[in-house]
């Protein structure tokens, strides 16, 4: 929480926001900005006041401010599980019993509709997240009841854990933990108070906290935020993002688009080749000639580049690929060499809270599910299942065995990269 602070207030210093938001119809909002801290303390001292405390289970619906509601909760000693806006009474009820949930944040009309439904209030306290955000004083004392070891919690589907008969199923992890995945993320995609990133992962991906929203606040990157939506022209014109965040899905959307306007240019199909030859020597780590590097510098002064500002990828540097556990698509990752915008992966199981292999800037083999993350050792077992074990695995995933199984089957290869069979 201190580092999130204090990359914060820099941003502030500077006169920028630190994470925005999209309102509807509106544009967008800063959510983190010359106020430091300030809001997530007040929210945090908030929920105390509604009686969190250390270990209480919070489930936070994305909208309103989420994101600060969910720093808050954190703060407080609370362990986060989120809920996708939009989803009726029924269903958020159900989510709130499966993440064993005592507290419901969400904005005033989601309340409000809660609350006239017959039961919904039963065992569970729902809380306005305008109120505990924008309420009086400054949220200078938060919880005096000490720090819950467990930063987030995600819900499992059936047979992804084993936890206890009768309590919540699914796969919680600690503050060390989350800060430490998101530390490792870092440090295989770099970023920094000048990227502008874009994260449109959808709340219910597991890596949906780390990668889309801790580890770019802890870079002190400007965030943007805009859950599970696809790409559109508004998001990428508006933002002029340096690096963006999404699912596979979400990106087959973006690359359908470019490769049409690809192939109703002139000098597309020249410029698309030039780029995929070029790019295909660069992965197999080979020279590219002068002649091909000079006739690709002059594809992208006058097909590549307009149009990257055509899409609002003018400044993009790097696009990640945030999945389910499955290896590098091929076809994307050339239909964005094509542009001049590298694409990397990074995928894991929900134990690992999505983030496990990666196939990073200087560290990439297409097929494959990339490398170990920095921290996780992966193994093959005699039955060809593939393990994993480290410190940033789920608490539920560490227990006497200490490791988690990743992939029914799996290999890796000479040179440490990890395949699904």
């Amino acid at each position: 929480m201190a580092a999130i602070g204090a990359q914060a207030r820099a941003a502030a210093s500077e006169g920028r926001p630190a994470l925005w938001r999209p309102l509807p119809d509106t544009g967008f909002a800063p959510l983190l900005w010359d106020e430091g801290q300030t809001r997530v303390r007040r929210g945090a001292a908030a929920l105390v006041a509604q009686g969190l405390t250390a270990g209480g289970r919070v489930l936070v619906v994305a909208e309103g401010d989420w994101p600060v509601a969910i720093l808050a909760a954190q703060w407080a000693g609370g362990e986060v599980a989120l809920a996708p806006a939009g989803g009726d009474g029924a269903a958020l009820r159900q989510r709130a019993k499966a993440c064993g949930a005592r507290w419901v944040v969400a904005a005033t009309s989601t309340i409000e509709t809660l609350k006239a439904e017959k039961g919904a209030t039963r065992g569970t306290r729902l809380v306005a997240v305008e109120e505990i955000l924008e309420g009086d004083g400054d949220g200078a004392v938060a919880s005096g009841k000490g720090f819950s070891p467990v930063a987030a919690f995600l819900p499992a589907t059936e047979g992804e854990t084993a936890t206890p008969k009768g309590r919540p199923t699914g796969f919680s992890l600690s503050h060390e933990a989350l800060f430490g995945l998101c530390q490792r993320f870092l440090r295989l995609f770099a970023m920094g108070p000048e990227d502008h990133v874009l994260s449109i992962l959808p709340v219910t991906a597991p890596a949906v906290l780390s990668a889309g929203l801790m580890a770019p606040l802890m870079a002190g990157a400007t965030l943007h935020l805009d859950p599970g939506a696809p790409f559109d022209s508004r998001q990428l014109t508006v933002f002029r993002p340096t690096v963006l965040i999404a699912t596979r899905r979400q990106w087959r959307q973006l690359a359908a688009r470019i490769e049409a306007q690809l192939a109703a240019g002139t000098r597309g199909a020249w410029a698309r080749g030039l780029a995929l030859k070029r790019h295909e020597l660069q992965t197999a780590m080979k020279p590219v000639p002068p002649t091909m590097e000079a006739k690709y510098r002059l594809a992208r002064e006058i097909s590549i580049a307009p149009l990257k500002r055509l899409f609002g990828l003018g400044r993009a540097r790097l696009g990640i690929v945030v999945d389910e556990v499955g290896p590098s698509d091929a076809r994307l990752i050339e239909s964005f060499a094509a542009v001049d915008l590298p694409l990397h992966t990074v995928t894991g199981p929900a134990a690992a809270f999505g983030l496990a292999f990666a196939n990073a800037p200087g560290s990439s083999r297409t097929g494959s599910l990339g490398r170990p993350f920095p921290g996780l050792e992966a193994r093959v077992d005699d039955a060809g299942a593939l393990w994993l074990r480290g410190a940033t695995l789920a608490a539920e995933a560490r227990g006497s065995a200490g490791q988690v199984r990743a992939l029914e089957r799996g290999s890796i290869d000479w040179d440490g990269f990890v395949h699904a069979e």
